[in-house]
């Protein structure tokens, strides 16, 4: 994600009748479990997201491979406060593990291993890693984000930025079912993933030189 802001309030008689505290461009994982967890923070912040999905994400084959490792568990759980939805909806899973050399390593039986003991709810973890549905989860993080006032505006796609000076509050077009619109905020985070809005728009692509692949594949049942 990225993040443009001022520091000082508005000009008065700046603001407008679509305005927020703060703009967030697209609304899966990273843009709703920022809105939520500044909301439970700070419950008068007014939130704007603009997603371009329409409607709830589809479940199950939404996305693949989604785990968590300890960081984004904690996260999850405690920033976020959704410790009840992951251990009623989603599958505990037993996080990083650990196997220590032993001779040639061939033999991974040999190898001293550490993680935690077993995939039990009643073990009491406090930071948990999980399997998770991402469609299931995004529709939560919409579900509590609303609840708590952000303004989530979905089949929405940004189309341009326009960013104030000195103390001008920054103005974000968008256009959806009834046209184009516009709102302006105080700050604007980017979250829009792969599509990279604010960092194109900025010009901050840089090359990396480390070339990184994943890849995946679904079984419709083992043999």
């Amino acid at each position: 994600m990225s993040a443009l802001g001022r520091s000082a309030s508005s000009k008065k008689g700046a603001a407008t009748a679509d305005r927020h505290d703060l703009a967030i461009l697209g609304g899966g994982l990273a843009g709703l479990t920022l809105a939520l967890q500044l909301k439970r923070a700070r419950p008068d912040t007014s939130i704007l997201v603009v997603e371009k999905r329409k409607g709830p994400a589809p479940l199950a084959t939404f996305k693949v491979g989604e785990s968590t490792l300890e960081i984004a568990g904690h996260y999850f759980c405690e920033a976020c406060g959704l410790r009840d939805h992951l251990d009623s909806e989603h599958l505990w899973k037993l996080g990083l593990r650990y196997y220590f050399p032993a001779g040639d390593n061939r033999d991974i039986a040999r190898r001293v291993e550490w993680g935690p003991p077993a995939p039990r709810r009643e073990i009491p973890f406090k930071i948990k890693t999980y399997q998770i549905d991402r469609g299931l989860f995004e529709n939560e993080l919409a579900e509590r984000c609303r609840a708590l006032g952000v303004d989530l505006r979905d089949g929405s796609t940004v189309e341009d930025v326009e960013l104030g000076d000195g103390d001008a509050d920054h103005t974000i077009t968008y256009s959806g079912d009834d046209g184009e619109a516009t709102a302006t905020a105080r700050w604007i985070v980017g979250a829009t993933g792969r599509a990279a809005f604010m960092k194109r728009k900025l010009g901050l692509t840089q090359d990396v030189e480390h070339t990184i692949n994943a890849a995946w594949l679904r079984l419709a049942r083992l043999a």
